[in-house]
């Protein structure tokens, strides 16, 4: 289950841009990629705070393949390290 809120003070090394489904597989290294990219998917969407962060950007999430650098930060930020 995802702990779903903000860490003011996240720090994280370097983000770099990433494709979906590997950022997904560092959170579920277990599952398969569809799978991994799914509970991903489904951990966001629980989380409207984060949502709402990412539609911020005004870039898509859903239907992207690749996360920008600021997308990953996001993410992490909000469910923290995988």
């Amino acid at each position: 289950m995802s702990t779903c809120h903000h860490i003011e003070d996240f720090k994280h090394s370097t983000f770099n841009d990433m494709k979906r489904r590997d950022l997904a597989k560092k959170y579920f290294p277990e599952m398969s990629d569809v799978e991994a990219v799914r509970s991903l998917r489904r951990w966001i969407e629980g989380c409207p705070k984060l949502m709402s962060a990412l539609e911020e950007l005004s870039m898509p999430f859903k239907k992207s393949r690749n996360l920008s650098a600021r997308q990953v930060r996001i993410i992490m930020e909000y469910l923290g390290d995988p």
